[in-house]
């Protein structure tokens, strides 16, 4: 009878103080608020088609994934400030970050395609001073460019294996992309064409892929700097 007391406390020390699991942290922007819309795609407007979106990668990502966050920028109802998603983010201190867009195409192939924050071909990488060091907005993005170079080279080569068929995967492109200015966490855009607006949960999987990529980099980058 004592051992098994014995051994009941034990587990219960060890089921209290047992260390909690990371969470990593992924938070999806979708395009559009009160103050615009956005793009209408099939009688509808881009807003409603990227929530729509966003809240089905939240539901099939965290039942995949019981140590990962999903947080949507804000809600369909919400008006956005500059710079505010950027400012959410950066004291979540997100993992990763993904602005969402949605446009309608003519063409009989929907298309996938991966931009990133890179205003030139050759900027260089910030570099931190300090863990306090001030960082300009601007050059915000410099901290993971490699990082975010690598989620994009894992995400594109991903969707070529899995999706090719159904989709152009476009090439990636690295350029001044705006609703990324701002964000340190390795951060990605992503535009969508679709055909025909009921075809909206088509693009959950293959969002699902890149979201599975983005992890994959961020855990061998990791690997990498210990």
């Amino acid at each position: 009878m004592q051992k098994k007391y014995i051994f009941l406390c034990i587990s219960l020390f060890f089921n209290i103080y047992a260390p909690e699991p990371t969470l990593v942290t992924i938070m999806l922007d979708p395009a559009g608020n009160t103050q615009d819309i956005n793009r209408i795609v099939d009688h509808t407007n881009e807003r409603s088609l990227t929530h729509s979106l966003c809240l089905s990668i939240k539901q099939k990502m965290e039942s995949l994934h019981k140590d990962i966050r999903i947080i949507i920028t804000h809600g369909y109802n919400d008006t956005i400030e500059p710079l505010q998603n950027a400012s959410f983010s950066n004291r979540l201190q997100t993992n990763f970050y993904c602005a969402i867009n949605i446009a309608q195409t003519k063409n009989s192939t929907p298309s996938l395609s991966l931009y990133y924050l890179q205003r030139t071909i050759h900027e260089n990488l910030h570099t931190k001073n300090s863990d306090v060091s001030f960082i300009f907005y601007r050059d915000a993005h410099k901290d993971n460019l490699l990082t975010t170079k690598k989620v994009v080279s894992k995400a594109y080569n991903a969707l070529q294996q899995d999706y090719a068929r159904y989709f152009k995967i476009n090439q990636p492109l690295g350029y001044p992309c705006a609703p990324l200015v701002g964000i340190q966490a390795p951060a990605l855009c992503i535009e969508a064409t679709i055909i025909k607006k009921d075809a909206i949960e088509s693009l959950v999987a293959p969002f699902i892929t890149i979201l599975e990529a983005a992890l994959n980099a961020l855990k061998l980058d990791k690997v990498e700097t210990l």
